[in-house]
């Protein structure tokens, strides 16, 4: 009789049982999904680690800082980007910067920059074959997760917002990148209720850095580096988003919600784009044509105008020097002079992919 250990009773040792042929060849075979699984809870479990000590140490969990709009009575040129989109108190809004400061500690802490890279090269290695489960990833583990990275974006760009050094522009990038696969699992794999948080999500992740580039603190390589990052919205994209938004939402909503979602990408990308032609040229370019096919293989279309271009000049008076919008749900090109506030715009309003100054 063989023992478990591998010795019968007689003190010889067995050879151990041999796997079938098929099942071995099985267990070599490489698994990108289960990749992406284990890399994902890395990321789920260290964020959830470190929500419990900033509880611990302040008593709440930090609420990510989203939104990212300027503040003018903040007079930070550091903070000043960061703000919430209610109008806060300067006590308060410093209170926010001191936790989200404490997670992006502890986050560092947790190894979470090394595992947010290795997130991003598993969800690369299957990019165009997201549809596997994630069995017990919950909503709300991706969402406070989501929140904790926020903090950390926020941070490394706090931190850095003097002169970059180069491990801190690679840090960025890494944390973009990592929201980016965050973004893009959530989408492909979890709920709806997580569909709307995922929005602000990526809103957040454009948002972030189309602040940095009008703050200056965008490098031509780092431009390079983030676009190459950049998650490209596509049909099937929107399509899956807007099919996982919730369903008492109207059509028009789902739809108007799904095609904003695609036009903040593209902003990204279109902003990121033109970074890097102006760091090549000196200058923006005079049209988004003159992007491809040096910087982008091609430009990105407006899900919303006739067209499928979007409105694009430039303007001295900008921080960026020039505009970009899309002319939004009612395809009507009203200059760019409003903001629109989505899923139900008002008349006279675009979409703006950046601020207007």
């Amino acid at each position: 009789m063989v023992v478990a250990g591998g010795c019968d009773r007689g003190g010889q040792t067995a050879a151990p049982a041999q796997q079938p042929a098929d099942a071995a060849e099985a267990a070599s075979q490489p698994d990108p999904a289960g990749d992406i699984r284990a890399a994902y809870h890395a990321v789920l479990d260290a964020a959830a680690q470190a929500q419990d000590k900033v509880v611990a140490r302040h008593a709440r969990a930090p609420w990510g800082l989203v939104g990212v709009l300027r503040h003018p009575d903040f007079d930070s040129p550091a903070a000043q980007p960061f703000v919430h989109e209610r109008d806060i108190e300067r006590k308060d809004f410093e209170s926010e910067v001191a936790v989200s400061r404490a997670a992006a500690a502890a986050l560092r802490e947790a190894g979470m920059i090394a595992k947010l890279a290795e997130l991003t090269r598993a969800v690369g290695a299957l990019e165009d074959d997201m549809a596997f489960e994630l069995p017990g990833t919950h909503d709300r583990r991706a969402r406070d997760a989501s929140r904790m990275l926020m903090c950390l974006a926020v941070d490394t760009e706090l931190a850095g917002s003097g002169d970059h050094a180069r491990a801190g522009d690679d840090d960025y990038i890494t944390i973009i990148a990592g929201l980016d696969a965050m973004a893009r699992i959530q989408l492909h794999a979890a709920g709806e209720d997580a569909a709307v948080s995922n929005m602000m999500l990526l809103r957040f992740t454009d948002r972030l850095v189309i602040d940095a580039i009008a703050a200056g603190h965008v490098s031509q390589e780092r431009a390079l580096a983030l676009l190459g990052s950049a998650t490209v919205a596509t049909d099937e994209l929107r399509a899956r988003y807007r099919d996982k938004l919730p369903a008492e939402l109207p059509t028009e909503s789902r739809e108007a919600m799904a095609n904003l979602s695609h036009a903040t990408r593209d902003g990204r990308r279109l902003a990121l784009a033109i970074e890097v032609y102006r760091g090549r040229r000196g200058t923006p370019p005079m049209s988004l044509d003159g992007l491809a096919p040096d910087v982008l293989a091609e430009v990105p279309r407006d899900p919303w105008a006739w067209n499928g271009e979007y409105e694009y000049r430039r303007d001295d008076r900008n921080p960026f020097g020039y505009r970009l919008y899309s002319v939004g749900p009612d395809g009507i090109n009203d200059w760019g002079v409003r903001d629109g506030l989505m899923p139900t715009p008002e008349p006279g309003t675009d979409q703006l992919l950046v601020p207007q100054g």
